[in-house]
């Protein structure tokens, strides 16, 4: 425990102000799932828990940010854009392994529906990652074959992406909060 507020204490004392990426956990607190825990499912599904939640901050980060290319490309954001669905990809594996694990134990009704729920909402915020690279594709396309949007179209794609990016932040804290008032509110 102290190793992982060290960890925590080491990236918030080098992170750059201007840090973009600054809502966007560190990667390998997220799959740090231990199979010692899986004994335990409430535990083990707290663990997991944390690991779907970083998977929702970085498909929202991928979304937010494949929208942006369409207005201004950039190289180095498309980059951490295909980093971080790799992370989810790894993220979803992981998880989906640990979770598949944690089901293998006695585990009680309201366990045994929070792990179907978690292995759900997996693969939705897996989802969205993919899709933000589509974006992205299409983003690199456009930049590449210097296509510019007109004025309503950029208007539009910004209504468009701040509504998707709204219901994306909601859903993610609706989930790690627990709070499905939240989730009926996206409904």
């Amino acid at each position: 425990m102290a190793i992982l507020k060290m960890k925590k204490l080491r990236l918030l004392a080098v992170r750059d102000k201007k840090d973009d990426n600054a809502d966007v956990p560190y990667a390998g607190e997220a799959a740090n799932l231990d199979e010692r825990f899986l004994r335990t499912p409430g535990i083990a599904l707290g663990q997991s828990r944390r690991s779907i939640v970083t998977m929702g901050k970085y498909a929202y980060w991928n979304f937010t940010h494949s929208m942006s290319m369409f207005k201004t490309y950039d190289s180095k954001t498309a980059d951490r854009i295909n980093e971080y669905e790799d992370s989810v990809d790894r993220m979803e594996d992981k998880t989906n392994n640990y979770l598949v694990s944690v089901s293998d134990e006695n585990l009680s009704d309201v366990e045994s529906r929070e792990a179907s729920h978690q292995l759900k909402i997996i693969s939705e915020f897996e989802r969205i990652s993919d899709y933000s690279v589509n974006l992205l594709e299409l983003a690199e396309r456009a930049n590449s074959e210097h296509v510019k949007f007109s004025e309503q179209a950029m208007g539009e794609l910004d209504t468009i992406s701040e509504a998707v990016s709204e219901i994306i932040g909601m859903a993610t804290e609706s989930f790690e909060h627990g709070n499905y008032g939240v989730a009926l509110k996206i409904e």
